[in-house]
């Protein structure tokens, strides 16, 4: 047997030694072991005795009390209340022109059209459909004058300076065609000795010195700009109908956003609410959208102010308050319905309006324009 396997004999046959404590100690084997293999100025075996002649730590110090602050900021709550577009923004030329080219090329997808499957022979249907394709030469009523078929039947761009395609001439084609199914209506009416309901008008068209009546009147979508836009009425909210609105007050001849102080022991959540009703009034229907600002300003004054309207308890003779600036937040707000008025306001508001955020840039002052730029809707 080599002498290597002698000693691991030998070792094997040894028993194991275990940790034992020191005398006279109450400290516990895990602690023991982590005091053995934790290095220390002091020998383990005078631990016990080190613990118990070493001096106690000294007490701490009490803080002294804080002392008020002599220069601060006041806090004030802005609000951005809003009104949503109620209408989807107008195309693009170049969207406008993409979509008819979609419409054309659904339709050459869809030839050939079974005229018999959606219209029985000799009826006025296929009469009113054969009129409508000698007019327009296709089926669909808003791609303009276009054959799916021939040699040209490819080109399914629109041209420089076509207008076909867009909201007006997609409108009128609609109009015209629903004119012409109204006049065989009215045809076949007259053919049965109906009369004319009541409230229903007329078109009718001078050709050669006589009135010739060619169908009812068909009623064309609203139209995108309303009158409040002709008049230029910025109060009314039924201007700039594809915009998003923003409120705007005058006060002492400046426009800037409803604003109020922060109240002792109330939120920018409920400050906003408070100042939303103290300035336009309860004639509205809003919504406060979350508790966090959407921005903020800092604004600090040429020379400290007294504190004259400091809440009860931050000011004392002996520990005057001064005003250095102003911190504004702003809260983000929606109207759903309703109107401003400011007839019974307390904040001395003179005038409101309902500007877009172009709008906004020309009357709001340049520092609050900077604070609340990237907080407002381009459309």
């Amino acid at each position: 047997m080599s002498r290597g396997n002698n000693l691991v004999r030998h070792l094997a046959s040894q028993p194991h030694p275990r940790p034992r404590p020191p005398p006279q100690s109450t400290i516990c084997l895990r602690c023991l072991h982590t005091l053995r293999h934790t290095p220390r100025s002091i020998p383990i075996r005078h631990a016990s005795t080190a613990t118990a002649t070493s001096s106690p730590d000294p007490a701490p110090t009490p803080l002294p009390p804080p002392t008020p602050h002599t220069q601060t900021h006041t806090i004030h709550t802005a609000l951005l209340l809003s009104r949503a577009p109620l209408l989807t923004r107008s195309l693009t030329p170049f969207e406008s022109a993409y979509f008819l080219y979609q419409r054309r090329l659904n339709e050459r997808l869809s030839l050939p059209f079974s005229r018999y499957f959606y219209y029985a022979r000799g009826t006025p249907q296929e009469a009113a459909y054969k009129r409508s394709i000698r007019e327009r030469l296709t089926p669909a009523r808003d791609i303009g004058r276009y054959s799916g078929y021939g040699d040209v039947a490819w080109d399914d761009e629109v041209k420089v300076g076509d207008r076909t395609g867009e909201r007006e001439e997609v409108v009128e084609s609609l109009v015209r065609d629903a004119e012409g199914f109204l006049r065989k209506d009215k045809d076949e009416d007259e053919e049965g000795g109906e009369g004319e309901k009541e409230g229903e008008k007329e078109r009718v068209e001078v050709t050669g010195g006589s009135r010739q009546k060619i169908g009812k009147e068909v009623p064309k979508p609203v139209e995108r700009i309303s009158d409040a836009d002709r008049r230029g009425d910025e109060r009314s909210l039924s201007r700039k109908m594809e915009r998003t609105l923003y409120l705007l007050v005058q006060k002492n001849g400046v426009w800037g956003f409803p604003t109020s102080r922060l109240g002792p022991k109330e939120s920018l959540h409920t400050a906003a609410e408070r100042t939303l009703i103290q300035s336009a009034g309860l004639n509205m229907n809003t919504w406060i959208v979350g508790n966090w600002p959407v921005g903020h300003q800092i604004l600090n004054y040429p020379q400290p102010r007294s504190d004259e309207l400091a809440p009860s308890g931050f000011t004392t003779p002996s520990t005057p308050r001064q005003i250095i600036g102003q911190k504004t937040f702003f809260m983000k707000a929606r109207i759903l319905a309703g109107q401003a008025d400011l007839k019974n306001n307390t904040l001395d508001l003179k005038d409101f309006k309902w500007l877009a955020k172009e709008e906004v840039q020309r009357v709001l002052d340049k520092r609050e324009w900077n604070a609340v730029r990237w907080c407002l809707s381009e459309r």
